[in-house]
């Protein structure tokens, strides 16, 4: 701007210029607003694929086939992350809802990891139900229920928002699972835990339905006289509700109930009114898995009143779809007894054969299936080993590493400590060493003075330079007791920096892991004697001192702290201080503490 504005008297633009001016005023102050529209099309972008997908997520439940034409014709390629993730959710969602089965689950893996990171409960639960329904679909049972479990896990339904409809199935898929695996119990507990959600949505009417699996279980375990009860209190809610023929296609439950104990007319009267319901009716189909089980139920009832006959025709009547509830053995048995009990032989051979192949059929059936759900469990288990074992070599290579960085880093510290711990005490040193020089410079000085004043005074005390005199010893006493002091900080702080000393500080900081060694302490010795020779001696002469504490008496001088003592010579915690207490009183003959046998015996030297 600058080089065009000093340009345009040069091309002859000075007349434009003003424009110019006002132009980038005009720019300047669109700028920020041009800004917030950019920044509002890019989210605006963002939220119309939200949206869309929104709209399909709401009408997924009711129009699964039209909510997975459209999901199949979006282009991902230009979506977001977030939004290929909801779409590869919902896309799953109606697939299951449409019963189109899954062949791979790497998509739905890398979406339940996704939702895992960003996504709400309600999300982790839809995710995981899929995921499950995916390993459902590829035989995979022990990881359908994981992923169930893991699911049922992530709802709170203490929560107002919570996705009940969503867990409802998470649990009816268990036992479903379960029941296939031959694991009534847990099938039972599993249909149990979706009754109660269904409780917690308010929809009684689908925990009653729930409720009729119970009595089915009963009546299959063999326990005539509980099925009829719980049958009984799950008739009298539907007739409470008025809901006749729902409660007439209880009626099965007591019949075969009232078979299996032997009162066979009241298991016809039961057969009777199960017939007068109106889906028998209207439309059979609407029997789950067909009429087959009515028709057995009603030929065994006619067997037992001795009516040989209806119970035929009842028994080919079941034949029609007992491929449904694969009941083929059941329907043959049935017919079998029945020409057993018409004694009409050739029948009797032919449904006979049928009869065993129906259960040779059912146990090679049951026996691959069974080695299915084996190997499934088996590849199960080897898969968890080896990510067990992948984890735990993991977890020992982290900590290895942890150790080793920490190990490092405790050394360096060590490294920095001891390297500036000398630096200083080189520094103080050298502190020393100069003030000490200055000092003995002042002291030849004043000496120089006072031999030239001597020299210069003949009056004797009465001449004021024999008085400046005095005041100059004065001053020398001073400076000696100065230099004695500054000799003494320097011995000391020479023999702190001395590597015995430095060596003694080291086991000391170990904590008793390393103990000095008698070398240690001659060498500890001989550094004091020649620091300090005089006081040595003087101790050794004038006082009764053992060699332990003679080596306390050395620590003490050498700047070691009474925990560094008491690990120096393996002591407890108090015990350096009850000895320096009594070398108080044996060295200097009064009682005193710890620390004044340690300012008294540092006054010695």
């Amino acid at each position: 701007w600058q080089v065009w504005k000093k340009s345009s008297n040069k091309f002859g633009l000075s007349l434009a210029y003003p424009y110019l001016c006002t132009m980038k005023r005009y720019m300047l102050s669109i700028l920020p607003l041009f800004l917030a529209l950019c920044l509002m099309a890019g989210c605006g972008g963002r939220s119309a694929m939200h949206s869309r997908l929104a709209a399909v997520d709401s009408i997924v439940d009711s129009r699964y086939d039209s909510a997975l034409t459209v999901l199949r014709g979006m282009d991902t390629l230009q979506m977001r992350r977030s939004d290929r993730m909801y779409l590869e959710l919902l896309r799953a969602k109606a697939m299951n809802k449409a019963s189109v089965p899954f062949t791979t689950d790497s998509v739905m893996r890398r979406v339940a990891r996704y939702y895992d990171l960003h996504g709400s409960p309600n999300q982790r639960l839809l995710a995981h139900y899929l995921l499950g329904c995916v390993y459902r679909d590829l035989r995979s049972a022990p990881r359908a229920l994981e992923e169930y479990q893991r699911a049922a896990s992530q709802a709170d339904t203490t929560r107002a928002d919570c996705d009940l409809p969503t867990l409802m199935r998470v649990h009816s898929q268990m036992s479903n699972l379960y029941m296939m695996m031959r694991m009534r119990d847990k099938s039972l507990q599993a249909t149990r835990d979706a009754q109660t959600v269904c409780y917690l949505m308010g929809d009684s009417l689908t925990a009653l339905l729930f409720e009729e699996n119970f009595c089915s279980a009963l009546c299959d375990d063999g326990k005539y006289r509980e099925c009829i009860e719980a049958t009984q209190k799950l008739y009298d809610h539907y007739m409470d509700r008025r809901m006749e023929d729902d409660a007439a296609l209880l009626c099965i439950y007591f019949a075969r109930a009232y078979n299996g104990l032997g009162d066979f007319p009241q298991a016809r009267h039961y057969l009777d009114m199960y017939e007068r319901n109106s889906y028998l009716r209207t439309d059979p189909r609407k029997i789950a898995g067909g009429l087959s089980p009515y028709y057995i139920c009603r030929g065994n009832c006619f067997l037992g009143l001795g009516m040989p006959d209806s119970a035929e025709v009842s028994f080919r009547k079941a034949t029609k779809d007992m491929h449904k509830m694969q009941n083929e053995s059941a329907v043959y048995n049935g017919l079998l007894r029945t020409f057993i009990l018409k004694r009409e032989t050739d029948s009797i051979c032919k449904y006979a054969d049928l009869a065993n192949d129906c259960i040779m059929q059912d146990f090679n059936a049951s026996t691959a299936e069974d080695a299915i759900h084996v190997r499934s469990i088996y590849d199960y288990g080897m898969e968890q080993k080896i990510a067990n074992e992948v984890s735990r070599k993991n977890s020992s290579l982290a900590s290895k590493l942890y150790i080793l960085t920490i190990s490092l880093l405790v050394s360096g510290l060590l490294v920095i400590v001891l390297f500036f711990r000398n630096e200083r005490n080189k520094r103080l040193v050298s502190d020393y060493r100069q003030r000490l020089q200055s000092k003995l410079y002042e002291l030849h000085q004043t000496q120089e003075r006072i031999k030239q004043i001597e020299a210069a005074c003949s009056d004797g005390e009465n001449n004021p330079l024999f008085q400046k005199v005095e005041k100059l010893q004065q001053e020398i006493l001073e400076l000696n007791n100065q230099i004695e002091k500054l000799t003494r900080a320097k011995k000391s702080m020479s023999l702190s920096s001395t590597s015995v000393v430095t060596r003694f500080h080291d086991m000391a900081a170990k904590r008793g892991k390393e103990q000095p060694t008698s070398d240690d302490w001659s060498d500890l010795k001989e550094t004091m004697e020649n620091h300090y020779p005089s006081f040595c001696i003087s101790l050794k002469e004038n006082t009764q001192v053992d060699e332990v504490e003679y080596r306390v008496c050395l620590l003490v001088i050498a700047g070691m702290r009474p925990s560094e003592i008491n690990t120096l010579l393996n002591w407890s915690n108090d015990y350096a201080s009850t000895v320096r207490k009594r070398l108080c009183e044996k060295i200097f003959h009064h009682k005193g503490s710890a620390s004044d046998f340690d300012q008294e015996i540092k006054n010695m030297i």
